[in-house]
């Protein structure tokens, strides 16, 4: 099971990797051993830039994204864009503290598959990451 941040030049990403930005380690570790439990391969990212990157270059082409809307600096609508662009069969699942409105209506706006509250993700984790393509 390949369990990082970036692959290795040239090689091909493993099928049904879950490609994910998390806001900040501690969610990032949550996310990670929840992939780990599960056998899904998982590369996360630094930033959302880090984020596309690794979509676009990615082949097989992911059929997950998990997407923090918390990121500090998060240009939701145009990080969405972006990733429905470089992976357009992918569902997008985006989480994001619950009180942030705003967020949750541009990330839904933007098309999200899915926007949930961090609370419903942690919870829902397992069977997230388990989905099938």
């Amino acid at each position: 099971m390949q369990n990082q941040s970036t692959p290795e030049s040239g090689d091909p990403t493993p099928p049904n990797t879950v490609f994910a930005l998390a806001a900040d380690m501690i969610f990032g570790a949550k996310i990670r051993g929840a992939a780990q439990a599960s056998g899904t391969p998982i590369m996360l990212a630094r930033n959302a830039t880090h984020l596309i990157d690794l979509v676009t270059a990615a082949d097989p082409a992911p059929y997950l994204i998990l997407l923090d809307l918390d990121t500090r600096g998060l240009d939701i609508t145009s990080a969405i864009g972006s990733l429905r662009s470089a992976a357009p069969a992918a569902s997008i699942v985006a989480f994001v503290s619950h009180v942030n409105a705003s967020a949750i209506a541009q990330a839904r706006d933007a098309g999200a598959h899915r926007v949930v509250a961090r609370s419903a993700f942690s919870a829902t984790l397992p069977a997230i990451l388990t989905q099938q393509p």
